[in-house]
């Protein structure tokens, strides 16, 4: 779990860079929602 939390972060600041911040924040939602969905936001990961 970790593991997946320090992915989304350095993908969050990397896409703020190079993205802008809506985006960014739009991926910091959908992080949020894996992990109160836990074991079952896996397959959102995947898409």
């Amino acid at each position: 779990m970790w593991l997946l939390v320090l992915f989304w972060g350095i993908w969050f600041i990397w896409s703020e860079l190079r993205f802008g911040r809506i985006l960014a924040w739009f991926l910091l939602a959908l992080f949020a929602s894996m992990v109160r969905c836990g074991e079952g936001g896996w397959p959102l990961m995947v898409v």
